[in-house]
């Protein structure tokens, strides 16, 4: 038989209390939650993917003679032949590139330092290949440059270089 306290404010406390303390019971007796945090971690990878190789920038064959210009009429033959390697569609065997540029500086040391360029002559053959010939000037003489461009589909690509000093051959003279 089930007994009852004679006081009633005794039950009113056991029915209060006892509850609270199975509430409790559960919660102390629950996991632990794991706290949020707002970002995780992640991992990094074992390797990073490798950083994209960029590409070299089209240039305009304007652009590429104007920047060849510039860097002869600072007295910096190796830097322009650089770039133009950079455009140049054949590669030059070695020692008739060497050869160019020792030319090349000879010919502006006879010439004089570099005053101006223009443009002369502007020839295409069909939509796909051009000559541009500029005549490059120097305090004392003239030196003739003939860029031969061909479009590769893509871009504008220099396949040949050629320099001369001939000035009679620049004339049309059979007219005389």
């Amino acid at each position: 038989m089930i007994r009852f306290p004679s006081r009633p404010w005794t039950v009113a406390v056991a029915c209060i209390v006892l509850p609270c303390a199975a509430v409790v019971a559960q919660i102390e007796s629950a996991p632990a939650e794991k706290p949020v945090a707002e970002n995780p971690p992640r991992k990094l990878p074992d390797s990073l993917p490798a950083k994209p190789t960029p590409t070299p920038a089209v240039r305009t064959p304007d652009e590429v003679v104007a920047k060849f210009f510039e860097n002869l009429k600072a007295d910096r033959v190796n830097a322009a032949y650089d770039e133009l390697d950079a455009d140049f569609a054949v590669a030059e065997p070695g020692n008739e590139a060497q050869r160019m540029r020792d030319q090349t500086q000879k010919a502006l040391d006879a010439y004089g330092p570099v005053r101006g360029y223009e443009l002369i002559l502007d020839e295409k053959l069909g939509s796909n290949l051009m000559r541009r010939t500029y005549l490059l000037q120097g305090e004392s003489l003239p030196l003739r440059w003939r860029f031969y461009f061909y479009n590769a589909g893509d871009r504008w690509r220099l396949i040949d270089l050629r320099v001369d000093d001939a000035l009679a051959t620049w004339f049309d003279e059979s007219k005389e």
